[in-house]
């Protein structure tokens, strides 16, 4: 990863969440603005503009792509502001012109203009605008009167939908404030983007004329209006009898549920109020006697009164109370009952069920007719309110009376809205110490032989076989030859790589227990060369702080590896460019454009591979210890070049000579695929010239390049590496204000969930023929579900047969530290994660699949749009076989069964070809045809067991297990079972993984000492979400870390006459754990993960 954030486009949803300042939540707003970067707001939606090219790179609209000349505009009569300048985007740039002009507070009409003189190659342009899939799911979207709406559940073959295209066109969105009616000349389409985990879909209004190819001119005009709900709220004070605080328990006065202090709802704030979307008016128990709410009778509260009666005035469609209960009765008994009495003289009668209509008011969860509007924490619990919607008659109310049935009922307020609308979940959160999240030490310093010791999984010291060298789609040690090696680990950043010698050796133990056998020198370039951050002044120390890393990595039996750039920064003046310090982006693109800076290049990577590291007596090129070395971190070509002006004009002028050599008929129409062609095959042959060089200085291990991307043309750019290389992340943080800083939007979704997502995209780029590592790989906090990145990775990982895996990243060295999206060092739960990769993984627990699926790309990609992405099938058969490409002409790879492609395609080399839009299509196109077994796949529940039996994936129900010889495992969903020959497992409570796992390499089923931990989330105390989904972070929180409470039944068949410990996650016995026998001479026992305030996540089986 470089050090700014990564923006990745490659495929039709964009790896961030796209105009996601719409997800942030906000008082209901009727006014539609424009900003300085040109977004449109519209109530709660932002909109802006994204040009994606045949590639599906995408630019968004900002203040970097869209150049304006000025933003005062001229006054264009009748129309309003225009404004003019251009618009950078990938592969090209257009004139741009905007005119602007707000009639009224609540709208705002827009026109764009973009052309260009050339074509610029073009898969769509759309303004551009993310919505909650609950948002949608709740109100139906028209479009020109007809629904316009995604399914209530995924379904593939509805993953886009296209609306007709009409000169003008009408679109009525039902926001939570408001309605917002767009009209306009454009055509619009939803993308669902739940295929990809993302619980939201965007909306793309599509620019005319609706090309895919090359265009000089795209048009759209839109008129925005926020209309806003009508909602009347209801004065309940003279039948309210409580107040909020209470100040003494059971005193028959005061506030809420007369329980005291520590139980009251003192935090609420009187006045008008919004509440998941429904205004309600809060009455001030100042100015009302005290009493600010309605309390009913219940058994524990004989006192308060059994109804209450109140006049009101209003008409509309719908009753709105905002309400919860105290000492619940069992779900779906009555719990009161409101009269509705009409001007008319009519009454109706609504009876109001627990765990339907309303619920406890501690720790409240969304209901069927129930959504938690308001949400906050006393001193006791989670508490909340909901919003209950009882239908009306549209008539004029004049009464309402409240009655109790039995149960202490809270009302706090009431709304009629006069037309249908629905309430949006609450927001914001704050995670606190309380009944559902204990605190959790970092005691990350794991016991030398412990069970939570896995450093005897690593062979020390590194470099005892010799050199690291590749044999087919593997590596192996020259001295060691025919037996694979992998490599599991993580990747060093900044600070990390210049510690003191204790502080080095201190990590490195705990990278070794946790059973990581390669780091990854990353982001210590410009440390190295200037000591930017690590602030120390002196080369010599910084030289030999790092080289004493290598030598106390080589004695633990941990590898290493490095990109020789990743962002070391450099003058410009230096190489011709004057007045400028080169960017990370050019740096990286001018090594191959450019011999001055390739100089520049090879002579730092001699000032670190020449000199000989005291500590070890040997030159970094000569030492074994170091496994592979990539050449330039991230190149990102060729889209690079359309990011950089001064990439530009060096690439157009290298190009114009190019094509005057080969004497290329260069037309407007073809420019932009010949030019790409061209920076393609110099990127490929000045990357081989490269690695050449480096090769001159006498590294002797196996080297690499173009390790982000995941396209075909990537592909064949790496064809002739020496091994394959590649990036991933799920839930890469989007950050909506300011870089590395709050608020942050991040995933929220399940990777299982999305087929493991993240991981997915990697299959298909795989190269076949030639090892394939994941440098740089994370599974983002503060996701919920991010334990199970490990998991996933390291099990299909070993399906797949990869070469290496280096998590990112591992760059604090306090020994506590606030949680913060990438570091996992001091995150207990996903260090011990990733002692699951090491047993599947590294260990080898997990079998790789036999058979192959590739796609055989071309040479040279035919213009067919689908040859410059990989056929989404290809993300599904990675959870069954191997799959990947190969280039024409490599070897086809053993086990091959039938083959990929975009298009229909005649058979190769006798096998056959498959093609289709869908995943689902072609899967059972290969189920029919027995090239996968059929019992391998359900497609309704999502379910893909690899061909090994060992891994089993659904992702209707978020789970992944796996059963090998020497270990199992399981993560999901509360309630998901698990079966497997030596375990049974049910998660209780809340999400969690467990991993138990032999320490003696022997079976499960003969294992004399067995680890056995259990997982859920991590969160920090004080960590605030801006929404109920928590997927936007306003507040890290501090230092202290908080786990969710869970628990798990387990059963094992075996361990009768074993001890079983609860353990400290560093290794500690805290104490014997009970293990009733549990059938076939095994024992069962519950894995809570607290006892008391103690967290326990580990326990130890032993025969001692």
């Amino acid at each position: 990863m470089g050090p700014l954030l990564k923006m990745n486009f490659r495929y039709p949803v964009l790896a961030v969440v796209l105009a996601i300042g719409n997800l942030l939540p906000a008082a209901p707003q009727m006014a539609v603005t424009r900003d300085a970067d040109g977004v449109i707001h519209a109530g709660d939606s932002d909109f802006r503009i994204v040009h994606w090219n045949k590639s599906w790179s995408g630019t968004l609209q900002n203040n970097r792509s869209v150049i304006l000349s000025g933003e005062g505009g001229d006054n264009i009569s009748g129309k309003g502001i225009r404004r003019t300048g251009t618009f950078n985007v990938a592969g090209g740039a257009f004139r741009y012109a905007e005119t602007v002009q707000s009639p009224a507070p609540n709208r705002l009409d827009v026109e764009y203009e973009l052309d260009s003189d050339t074509p610029v190659p073009t898969a769509m342009v759309a303004l551009c605008a993310t919505f909650p899939a609950d948002t949608l799911l709740k109100r139906t979207p028209k479009y020109n009167g007809k629904p316009f709406a995604i399914p209530e559940a995924f379904d593939e073959k509805r993953f886009q939908i296209w609306t007709e295209t009409r000169k003008l066109n009408t679109l009525e969105l039902p926001l939570p404030s408001g309605i917002l009616v767009i009209r306009g000349r454009f055509s619009a389409m939803w993308q669902d983007n739940r295929k990809y985990g993302e619980n939201n879909a965007q909306l793309r209004l599509c620019f005319l004329p609706e090309m895919n190819g090359g265009i000089r001119h795209a048009e759209a005009a839109f008129s925005f209006e926020m209309c806003p709900y009508e909602v009347i709220p209801l004065d309940l004070s003279s039948a309210m009898n409580m107040g909020f605080k209470d100040e003494c328990a059971d005193d028959q006065k005061g506030g809420w549920t007369d329980q005291g202090p520590d139980n009251d709802l003192a935090m609420m704030k009187p006045g008008a109020q919004s509440m998941g979307g429904i205004t309600f008016r809060i009455v001030d128990p100042e100015k009302n006697q005290g009493r600010s709410c309605i309390a009913l009778r219940g058994r524990q509260r004989e006192y308060f009164p059994a109804e209450a009666r109140v006049k009101v005035n209003g008409q509309g469609r719908t009753l709105f109370l905002l309400n919860g209960l105290a000492w619940p009765p069992a779900r779906n008994q009555v719990c009161g009952e409101i009269e509705i009495v009409y001007a008319d003289g009519s009454c109706q009668r609504v009876e109001l069920h627990n765990g339907v209509d309303t619920g406890n008011f501690w720790f409240p969860s969304p209901l069927k007719n129930g959504v938690v509007v308001w949400e906050n924490m006393n001193a006791t619990s989670n508490i909340g309110l909901y919003a209950t919607g009882i239908p009306l008659k549209n008539q004029p109310v004049k009464e309402l009376c409240f009655r109790s049935r039995g149960t202490v009922w809270m009302i706090v307020a009431a709304s009629i809205a006069k037309t249908e609308m629905k309430p949006e979940l609450a927001g914001p959160i704050e995670i606190r110490a309380n009944a559902v999240w204990g605190a959790i030490e970092q005691d990350n310093d794991v016991i030398p032989g412990s069970i939570a010791d896995f450093s005897n999984l690593l062979d020390a010291p590194a470099g005892k076989y010799g050199f690291c060298r590749v044999n087919g789609d593997h590596f192996e040690f020259t001295d060691r030859p025919g037996i694979p090696v992998r490599f599991w680990g993580t990747n060093l950043t900044f600070l990390a790589n210049f510690l003191s010698h204790a502080e080095t050796d201190r990590m490195v133990d705990r990278i070794a227990a946790a059973g990581m056998n390669i780091v990854r020198l990353h982001h210590f370039d410009q440390e190295y060369a200037a000591g930017t951050y690590c602030k120390i002044a002196d080369f010599m120390e910084r030289r030999d702080r790092i080289d004493y890393l290598v030598a106390a990595c080589r004695k633990r039996g941990i590898y290493l590896t490095l990109d020789l750039y990743t962002y070391r920064f450099v003058n410009g003046k230096e190489f011709g460019y004057p007045d400028r310090r080169l960017t990370p982006l050019e740096y990286k693109a001018l090594v191959l454009f450019d011999s001055r800076v390739r100089e520049d290049f090879l002579a730092f990577t001699k000032s670190l591979v020449e000199p000989v590291n005291p500590y070890t007596n040997l030159a970094w090129k000569d030492d074994p210890a170091f496994a592979f070395i990539g050449l330039i971190n991230e190149t990102m070509l060729p889209d690079s070049v359309e990011r950089s002006p001064l990439l530009q004009k060096i690439v157009d002028r290298q190009f114009a000579a190019y094509a005057a050599e080969h004497k290329l008929d260069v037309t407007p129409d073809n420019r932009n695929t010949l030019r790409e062609r061209f920076v393609m095959e110099k990127t490929r042959t000045s990357v081989t010239e490269l690695a050449e060089e480096v090769r001159k200085l006498g590294i002797k291990i196996p080297l690499t390049d173009l390790n982000v991307g995941c396209d075909p043309r990537i592909g064949i750019m790496r064809n002739d590496l020496e091994f394959a290389d590649n990036h991933m992340y799920w839930g890469h943080p989007t950050y909506l204000r300011k870089l590395w800083q709050p608020p942050v939007a991040i995933t929220a979704a399940s990777a299982a969930g999305a087929f493991a997502g993240g991981l997915n995209v990697m299959f298909p780029a795989r190269m076949f023929g030639v090892p394939y590592t994941i440098t740089e790989w994370n599974f983002v906090d503060p996701n919920p579900y991010n334990v199970e990145g490990a998991f996933l990775t390291g099990a299909y990982g070993a399906l797949q047969n990869y070469a290496g895996f280096c998590r990112f990243e591992w760059g604090i060295v306090a020994d506590r530290s606030k949680m913060g999206g990438f570091g996992f060092c001091n995150d207990p739960l996903q260090l011990l994660a990733m002692r699951a990769g090491s047993c599947f993984f590294l260990r080898g627990d997990v079998r790789s699949a036999t058979t192959a699926i590739p796609m055989q790309v071309p040479k040279v990609l035919p213009e067919n749009p689908g040859w410059r992405r990989f056929p989404e099938v290809m993300q599904r058969l990675g959870l069954l076989v191997k799959t990947g490409m190969l280039v024409q002409g490599s070897p086809i790879p053993a086990g091959t069964r039938a083959f990929i492609a975009p298009e229909s395609m005649p058979d190769i080399d006798g096998k056959p070809v498959f093609s289709g839009h869908f995943a689902s299509d072609v899967l059972t196109a290969m189920a029919a045809g027995n090239i996968i077994p059929a019992r391998l796949i359900d497609l309704k529940k999502g379910r893909f067991t690899s061909e090994t039996g060992e891994i089993e994936l659904v992702s209707t129900q978020r789970s992944l297990k796996v059963a090998t010889g020497r270990s199992e495992a399981v993560l999901g969903d509360a309630g998901t079972e698990f079966h497997g020959k030596f375990a049974r497992v049910k998660i209780q409570e809340a999400f969690g993984a467990v991993l138990i796992a032999a320490r003696d390499n022997r079976p499960l089923t003969e294992s004399r000492r067995i680890f056995i931990c259990h997982l859920t989330d991590l969160k920090g105390d004080g960590m605030r979400f801006l929404d109920r989904g928590m997927s936007i972070v306003d507040d890290w929180g501090t230092d202290t870390m908080l786990m969710r409470r869970g628990s798990a039944e387990i059963t094992l068949k075996g361990g009768a006459g074993m001890k079983l410990y609860a353990c400290t996650t560093a290794g500690k016995r805290l104490f014997p754990v009970s293990t009733p026998p549990g059938g076939d001479g095994g024992i069962s026992f519950l894995a809570r993960n607290f006892v008391g305030d103690q967290a326990v996540c580990v326990y130890e089986l032993t025969a001692e």
